[in-house]
């Protein structure tokens, strides 16, 4: 059945392909003087007038390709910063499908090189087929970002939490790759990649059948290019002060590159201090007669990563070239959390008895990432066929321990009882192994088949000890330790044909995963085995209505595999009342995503619909006899989305520009758990935007906001929150310095208040972070490279981004 869905997808498409018109295409390739491909050039074909006919840039071995043309005369005109303009005359013969242009040599423009000075700037926002590019680089609305998370955050459609999660419409967690090669970056990477290394933001909300079905948006982080070989790079140092506590931050990056080799490296360390204050209360029990317990907790964040990302790429020839990538992160991070419990029983709503519960949680952990990408891409023919291959291999341990001393008090803060006092030892080695595959074929009449396989193997041993203090010792805690040993392995293969007409674009394809899992827990003598096919089709389609007029339209099936972290059965204790706890039962979520947008100019619009099916949740269940109540991930029924979104950068004069996004959602949750059904649906909406202020040629100064409005997730309802925040940017030295300076939260006006009620639950909760801060930062760059990283698409990122 599957194969015959596969050859009446290919016929179809096929037909399709047949059935379109014959024009020619005009293939060709830019060279310097040594020549070297002349990679993201500008390549315009014009008539013997010198009207416009059609653009391109070329990819990053030179080539080019011109399609849908008609047989006459042209030119050809080639343009790239810091080579100077070549013209040529051509003529496009009759009966002819594909011309092959001799390859054009363009010379390198001495004087641009010794001082570009950039006077012009690209619009901020561009559409291509089925993304959003966002160009960072010389970009006023860019000046006061420190590093990349702040340039996610001013990107329309993109969320970023207190915690640097990124997430698309608030929805779901994009895939993050570094100049095309899929990473899955952490916060922590991300804050040591500095803005002013970023040249553009290429955002894909709806990705097509080429990702991995855990894969449902995209963001590829593209870096500048210099124009001369040797040495390049840059340093930076920054520190941040929050109402508490301090951070500290610096970082290296080097870029060294020869005629055939390129060799690059990034390290970054941080010193990171944050703090969460959270209060709320949870009523236990109904009526006249119950029993009210109110936490008081502050608890202290200490994070000190060191992240470093080593790499190679060796130009074999002009078509073939090999690279190797190691990354890694050494994580050292203590929580502590020193929090106070009012217990309150009350009779005919009267107060009887107050008690307190003081507990000290401290958790110590240790942590090491080291990840190996080898790469080959080649060009095998001069028609466009390509293969590119990846091979990865990656190795994540952790090792956490936890201390837990809990003290009972009455309301004169006597002891009640003998203190409580829990440790912990958790242990998780996880490894990832896998190999991709892709293959480009150009198809006749202008069709382009994409092609591609993957495997994947996951295992993963996780072990949590628990041990009780008895009478001065500590005793093994069987009741609440465990081991867990998971496998997985997953085969998937796609197929995506490609067409451009004059001025519609579409590309559909369908993607097939298997998935087989099995899971043991060895300390309860378990195992949970699974096997699960999913067909994930994907289809996107542009039109150009008029120069400055495109309307965009995608759908794509997912599905998104529980975390690691979700599937471990493990009991984790903040105190005597309650825990957290995996599920190894949890099923994968299909997700279903439809868009249609709009541009104009600068301004951009999208609506969305989203159907999500077992969606996961982490959801609460109340013991009222015990007080324990355990938050335990389940799979809720459906969640429906409905999105409209806009965005407007605007410019209104010399000194003075604006930027502003708005988002107007639908969100419902629906679902049975445990012994009834809830429906939590709200109109909310999100506010972003900032106004840009050039002080002087080499001086900006920013106001920023943005508001949260009012919201429902899971069972709760979040109510609204929101922020203002200033920033001024200073460079020295030809722009080879540059200083940040920022304030954000100024008010102090972030909050986080959210409430819920579902059978015998009834919860609030109020949290405040370390959001009101002020941060510096000084950036120094160093040296000349012409060496741009090639694109990179790294065959375990999913696997990857399911760790935590």
């Amino acid at each position: 059945m599957r194969k015959t869905l596969l050859l009446l997808l290919w016929g179809a498409l096929g037909m399709g392909a047949a059935w379109a018109q014959n024009p020619a295409t005009l293939l060709g390739r830019i060279v310097d003087e040594a020549q070297k491909p002349l990679e993201f050039a500008s390549v315009v074909l014009l008539l013997p007038d010198s009207s416009f006919v059609k653009g391109t840039v070329t990819d990053t071995a030179g080539t080019y390709a011109l399609p849908q043309l008609t047989p006459g005369t042209y030119l050809l005109k080639v343009s790239s910063l810091g080579y100077q303009t070549a013209l040529s005359t051509l003529n496009l013969p009759e009966g002819q499908p594909q011309y092959q242009v001799p390859d054009l040599v363009v010379a390198v423009d001495a004087q641009s090189l010794q001082e570009v000075v950039v006077r012009g700037e690209k619009p901020l926002i561009e559409r291509e087929l089925g993304k959003i590019i966002v160009n960072v680089s010389n970009s006023a609305f860019f000046k006061t970002a420190a590093n990349a998370v702040d340039v996610l955050k001013r990107a329309p459609g993109l969320i970023v939490d207190p915690s640097g999660a990124i997430s698309v419409k608030g929805l779901y967690a994009p895939l993050i790759m570094l100049e095309g090669r899929q990473q899955p970056l952490t916060p922590d990477e991300l804050r040591n990649i500095p803005s002013s290394d970023i040249e553009r933001v290429e955002i894909s909300t709806n990705a097509s059948a080429q990702y991995d079905g855990e894969v449902r948006a995209v963001i590829n982080i593209r870096l500048k290019r210099d124009k001369s070989l040797g040495w390049s790079g840059s340093t930076y140092l920054g520190g941040a002060q929050n109402r508490y506590l301090s951070s500290y931050n610096g970082g290296l990056s080097l870029t060294y590159k020869t005629k055939r080799w390129a060799h690059y490296g990034l390290v970054g360390y941080r010193d990171d201090r944050d703090f969460l204050k959270m209060s709320g209360a949870r009523r236990i029990g109904s009526g006249a007669n119950y029993t009210l317990m109110e936490p008081d907790a502050f608890i202290r964040y200490d994070t000190r990563p060191l992240t470093y990302r080593l790499g190679t790429d060796f130009q074999i020839n002009q078509k073939h070239s090999l690279g190797v990538v190691w990354k890694g992160v050494v994580r050292q991070r203590n929580d502590l959390t020193e929090n106070t419990t009012t217990l309150t029983r009350f009779e005919r709503s009267t107060a009887l008895s107050t008690e307190k519960l003081k507990t000290r949680n401290e958790n110590d952990i240790q942590g090491q990432t080291n990840a190996i990408n080898l790469n080959y891409k080649g060009k095998l023919s001069d028609k466009g066929n390509e293969l590119t291959v990846d091979v990865d291999y990656a190795l994540y341990d952790r090792t956490e321990n936890q201390s837990i001393r809990n003290r009972f008090l009455d309301q004169s803060e006597r002891e009640l009882r003998i203190p409580g006092q829990l440790r912990g030892l958790g242990t998780s080695d996880l490894t990832i192994q896998s190999v991709r595959a892709d293959y480009l074929q150009p198809l006749p009449n202008d069709w382009v088949l994409l092609a591609g396989a993957k495997l994947s193997r996951i295992q993963s041993d996780d072990a949590l000890r628990y041990d009780s203090l008895r009478v001065g010792t500590w005793v093994y805690d069987a009741s609440k330790s465990n081991r867990f040993v998971y496998h997985e392995d997953i085969a998937a293969g796609y197929v995506l044909f490609g067409h451009d007409w004059e001025k519609l674009s579409l590309e559909g394809g369908l993607r097939v995963e298997r998935t087989a899992t099995q899971g043991n827990s060895m300390t309860m003598n378990s195992a949970i085995n699974r096997q699960y096919w999913r067909w994930l089709p994907s289809l996107q389609a542009s039109y150009q209505l008029t120069d400055k007029q495109s309307l965009q339209a995608s759908f794509a099936r997912k599905l998104t595999r529980p975390s690691f972290y979700d599937l471990n059965p493990f009991t984790f204790y903040t105190d005597p009342f309650s825990y957290i706890e995996g599920n190894p039962f949890l099923l994968p979520v299909t997700r279903n995503t439809a868009e249609l947008g709009y541009s104009i100019g600068n301004f951009n619009t999208t609506l969305s619909y989203v159907h999500d099916s077992d969606i996961i949740a982490q959801m609460p269940i109340q013991d009222d006899e015990t007080k324990i109540i355990r938050y335990t991930r389940v799979n809720l029924n459906t969640q429906k989305v409905l999105n409209w979104d806009a965005s407007y950068p605007y410019q209104v004069n010399k000194w003075w520009r604006m930027n502003n996004y708005l988002l107007v959602q639908h969100r419902q949750i629906q679902s049975a758990f445990l012994t009834d059904n809830f429906d939590n649906k709200r109109w909310t909406f999100f506010f972003e935007g900032g106004q840009y202020f050039s002080l002087s040629d080499n001086c900006t100064f920013e106001l920023s906001y943005y508001y949260q409005g009012p919201s429902a997730d899971q069972f709760y309802r979040v109510k609204g929150y929101g922020t203002v925040s200033v920033g001024i940017q200073k460079s020295f030295l030809s722009n080879r310095i540059n200083t940040q300076v920022n304030l954000n939260d100024i008010f102090n006006t972030y909050r986080e208040f959210f409430y819920g009620q579902y059978l015998n639950v009834d919860l609030t909760t109020l949290q405040t972070r370390g959001m009101q801060q002020a941060t510096v930062r000084m950036t120094y760059r160093f040296g000349q490279s012409t060496y741009r990283r090639k694109q990179r698409t790294n065959s375990s990122a999913e696997e990857e981004s399911r760790t935590r």
